[in-house]
């Protein structure tokens, strides 16, 4: 859904697309770190597509290809700088290169993502977050603390990561659910630990954790449970503010995160409410009136030279969106909303 001179309008993707590759079963797309590829898992299988191809030929197939094998599906795939690492639902990280086969690294990690640079990989394995060097050998290691979550120690429960983004140099995201004695899914933590120095990988100094529960709607029957991960992050570098969603929040859909200025000596990141409810984006029941969830999410910057207008109090103001914040829904709708400042 995209707004046009203050009126919703609806588009259907096919009609507005420039290439159309059928690729059923697809649960995951990247692209590489120079756009010139784009990596689609379906199962066990990745295939690679020239970014090039998929706008200029019309019969599209993949450059190359690799498959986990028996190892299970893809759950994550990251691109790191010159290659790319791959998550199974298993647990088993594998890494590897285009034209060549898949490396097993690590088994038994719940978790993973790359520096910004792709040049270093954090990884959540037993209640740890490891930081790997580009040579892929362990150079950091802390123990992950939830006793900021309440009950956090109550018997039959267990706490386990779902997701972690590398948002910043010197911050990672973690995402936790915590698991009943049926191993259901009944909360969400999202935890913000941030380093003493600049960057995780260069500073010795103690890091600092902020914990916030800000999805109170989680429900966990709305998409299988443990396929995550389901924590979403886009982070504003211009602004220091970083957007959070959660595939199965039913409520609380989107929060914001707030780290301070470089020149502020302050180091605490802070959740953002908004103080006007007609400000915050949310995504509407689905047209069934069934609860709504959102299953892709994405930011793009946009021109600071187009204005939008926008009512602030009782006046009609002009600004230039420098953001736009993309979600998918899970009825299959594209919701665009500006983000200006």
């Amino acid at each position: 859904e995209a707004r046009e001179k203050g009126k919703a309008s609806t588009r259907c993707a096919q009609d507005c697309c420039v290439t159309d590759v059928p690729l059923p079963g697809v649960t995951l797309l990247a692209l590489s770190r120079d756009q010139s590829v784009l990596a689609a898992c379906t199962g066990s299988e990745i295939q690679f597509f020239s970014a090039t191809s998929l706008l200029t030929d019309k019969d599209i197939k993949p450059s190359s290809s690799c498959s986990m094998g028996r190892s299970g599906t893809v759950k994550d795939f990251k691109w790191l700088d010159n290659a790319y690492i791959v998550l199974s639902n298993g647990g088993l990280l594998s890494h590897g290169s285009l034209g060549q086969g898949l490396k097993d690294i690590m088994e038994n990690v719940d978790a993973v993502d790359c520096s910004k640079d792709g040049n270093h990989i954090a990884v959540a394995r037993k209640n740890s977050l490891r930081i790997l060097s580009p040579d892929l050998k362990e150079t950091c290691c802390m123990a992950l603390l939830f006793q900021s979550w309440p009950d956090s120690d109550s018997e039959g429960t267990d706490i386990k990561v779902d997701s972690i983004g590398w948002v910043r140099d010197d911050s990672i995201v973690v995402g936790c659910v915590r698991l009943n004695e049926e191993s259901n899914e009944e909360g969400y933590l999202v935890q913000v630990i941030r380093s003493g120095g600049d960057t995780f990988f260069e500073s010795s100094s103690k890091p600092v954790v902020f914990s916030y529960d800000v999805f109170g709607g989680i429900m966990d029957d709305i998409l299988p449970s443990g396929v995550g991960p389901n924590l979403l992050l886009g982070y504003l570098h211009r602004w220091d503010l970083l957007v959070v969603t959660n595939k199965k929040s039913t409520d609380d859909h989107i929060s914001l995160l707030k780290w301070p200025s470089k020149t502020d000596e302050e180091r605490t990141v802070v959740y953002l409410e908004m103080v006007e409810d007609k400000y915050s984006p949310r995504i509407d029941l689905q047209e069934n009136g069934d609860d709504n969830v959102i299953l892709g999410f994405g930011v793009e910057n946009v021109s600071l030279f187009q204005k939008i207008t926008v009512l602030v109090g009782p006046e009609q103001k002009e600004v230039a969106p420098q953001h736009l914040l993309l979600y998918l829904t899970s009825e299959g709708k594209l919701i665009i909303y500006y983000l200006a400042r």
